[in-house]
């Protein structure tokens, strides 16, 4: 199996290492999961798409062990990012996500929440509300991914593929009949939005 990445601290930061061209050579999660998934969408068949940068980006602080409504929600996002973000960090891709590449992420995403379960437990600077937050979201996003098999993240990335390529399709469509650069009113009429768009 891949080496998995290093464990990386429990908080809501974005590190991007670039290479020329503003291509993002690798994202390391431990986001919010809703940008996680958001994130997967970056993804080609072998590593992330070229993307533009413009401006700055700043995010509010993140608690991943806010409740453990949150923590269950996003438990399977989470895992399939990671999932694959492993892969990604060991020069593979998306073909190379196998039964056998689940089965053996999910048994090492399992021991790690267990791990850190026990390292929070353990902790004497961790007491009270806090510590029972963590201990009860870790425990909740555990629950959760004993839920989750190899089958379902296999069959949930070709989905996820088959919807990409319906997108791709769409988008080709749309650019043989209207031309690639137009102007926003021509977009709005395709939509038929031109109606409802206010303009300043």
């Amino acid at each position: 199996m891949p080496r998995l990445p290093r464990v990386r601290r429990a908080a809501g930061h974005l590190r991007r290492r670039r290479r020329a061209g503003g291509r993002a050579r690798r994202v390391l999660l431990v986001l919010p999961g809703h940008l996680q998934r958001g994130l997967v969408f970056l993804l080609s068949g072998t590593g992330l798409r070229a993307t533009a940068v413009t401006g700055a980006a700043s995010q509010h602080d993140y608690d991943p062990f806010r409740n453990t409504g949150r923590a269950r929600s996003e438990e399977l996002g989470d895992t399939l990012a990671e999932g694959i973000y492993c892969l990604l960090d060991n020069g593979l891709g998306i073909a190379d996500a196998t039964t056998e590449h689940w089965a053996d992420f999910l048994e090492s995403r399992r021991a790690f929440i267990r791990t850190t379960l026990r390292q929070v437990q353990d902790a004497p600077y961790l007491t009270g509300a806090y510590e029972d937050r963590m201990v009860a979201a870790l425990k909740a996003a555990l629950g959760r991914n004993l839920l989750i098999t190899p089958d379902l993240c296999i069959r949930y990335l070709r989905a996820w593929q088959r919807d990409r390529d319906t997108w791709e399709t769409h988008l080709l469509s749309l650019r043989a009949r209207h031309g690639s650069a137009g102007y926003p009113d021509d977009a709005f009429r395709t939509l038929g939005v031109s109606e409802i768009v206010h303009k300043s």
